[in-house]
């Protein structure tokens, strides 16, 4: 089996199957190259077990892109149905949506004003989460509105977004809390401490 992406994706399905990673880019320019290599490299994937030095490498050289990608990838259904709705009114004038309690000035709320609001803190919360996995949603989505209510904009939701996601990380891993209380970790500790 050949990967070829450029985010997460879950793969657990394809656990002790042979597996061959890549990246998009590759996959694309130098397709018989790479399926060369998969014959020859493929190895088992294993899902909870400790990764392949290879994949490995690849994986750390292509970390932050890989996360801002996967931020992306879950920004993008905001953006676009976002874009259609607040444009759907100029066939009726450019003015239309200026013109309180109509149908233009509704779709365009709801299109330029709710779904791009939410543009910022999804990009922010799926870096995060791509970094930390679920513990780094929230502190990320949090991260991101409060870069929104600051004037940051894009730039302080993907800075937000990577750091909640590595403190969260940090504290999902290097904290050690007595077993009566690693129920509480995923819930309250980590999701609430890097906000």
């Amino acid at each position: 089996m050949i990967v070829a992406a450029d985010i997460e994706v879950d793969l657990a399905k394809f656990a002790g199957k042979p597996m061959y990673r890549t990246t998009t880019g590759l996959a694309l320019k130098k397709t018989a190259q790479e399926l060369d290599k998969a014959v020859t490299e493929a190895k088992p994937y294993q899902p909870s077990g400790k990764p392949q030095a290879a994949a490995e490498g690849k994986k750390e050289s292509a970390g932050a892109y890989r996360h801002l990608l996967t931020g992306v990838s879950y920004m993008l259904p905001m953006v676009v149905p976002g874009a259609c709705v607040s444009r759907s009114p100029l066939p009726s004038g450019i003015k239309a949506f200026e013109v309180k309690d109509t149908l233009a000035a509704a779709l365009m709320q709801i299109g330029g004003g709710s779904a791009f609001a939410l543009m910022v803190p999804v990009l922010a919360g799926f870096i995060a989460f791509s970094i930390a996995d679920r513990p780094g949603l929230t502190p990320g989505l949090i991260g991101g509105m409060l870069a929104v209510s600051g004037g940051s904009g894009f730039i302080g939701g993907i800075i937000a977004g990577f750091l909640a996601g590595y403190v969260a990380k940090a504290i999902s891993t290097k904290l050690k809390l007595p077993q009566s209380m690693e129920a509480l970790k995923p819930i309250l500790i980590i999701r609430w401490s890097p906000v």
